[in-house]
């Protein structure tokens, strides 16, 4: 083989190589893409450059290595397949009898594992609107998984606690600052069973709300826990 003939099939090589690894960038990015939420709606719904607070709850322990997870996403999606979800998870999932108008079950999160321990999450908001403007929502976690319960990571601005059926539930109003200098506010509630299953309730009150909105809310939070009610089969 003549030297010229080495160099083309040299060259050759080095574009094969070179699609190959282009290849796999474009399937690595795209896959990025996809586990990073990018085709559906953040949550909790947010407007452009919103800061987000932590979800309640997501402070917990990792499942176990050997879980499944159940995801709906969508409103229409998320009712269908809610009630056949329930019937997989390893404790009495708590739903809530009264939501805030307007509110539906846009999506949930099952994740269960081989010790017969779960989480479920289920988040109410409102369709998307345009231009994008903040939404309210609700969110409720719950995990028969042993919780420690913590004081909120963020100073809350007021709290308290109150007793429906036996349980003591404390509370707390959350401020998230955001970048144009208003503040959105979070009322979020949390207790624990006697069955030994731990909730926690949270909902948006909105950006520098009044009092009287932050009074609506906190009525509005202590309406969703007072019909908490366990699903039996």
């Amino acid at each position: 083989m003549s030297a010229y003939s080495r160099v083309v099939q040299g060259r050759a090589r080095l574009l094969a190589v070179a699609a190959i690894l282009v290849a796999l960038v474009s399937a690595t990015t795209a896959l990025v893409s996809v586990m990073s939420g990018e085709a559906g709606p953040q949550w909790p719904p947010t407007a452009p450059a919103e800061v987000l607070p932590e979800s309640e709850g997501a402070t917990g322990d990792l499942p176990a290595p050997d879980f499944e997870r159940v995801t709906a996403v969508g409103f229409a999606r998320a009712s269908s397949s809610l009630a056949e979800a329930l019937d997989n998870v390893p404790f009495a999932p708590r739903l809530p009898g009264h939501i805030p108008g307007g509110l539906s079950l846009e999506r949930f999160y099952l994740t269960t594992s081989a010790a017969n321990e779960g989480t479920l999450e289920l988040y109410y908001t409102t369709p998307v609107t345009h231009p994008p403007s903040p939404r309210p929502a609700l969110h409720v976690w719950q995990t028969n998984r042993k919780h420690q319960a913590e004081e909120p990571a963020q100073k809350p601005t007021q709290g308290g606690s109150f007793v429906v059926a036996g349980n003591t539930w404390r509370y707390w109003l959350l401020p998230y600052p955001q970048p144009d200098g208003s503040v959105l506010e979070l009322y979020a509630a949390e207790a624990t069973m006697a069955d030994g299953v731990s909730l926690s309730v949270d909902i948006r009150v909105g950006h520098d709300p009044t009092d009287a909105e932050r009074e609506q809310w906190l009525s509005e939070i202590f309406r969703v826990i007072e019909t908490l009610a366990p699903v039996t089969p």
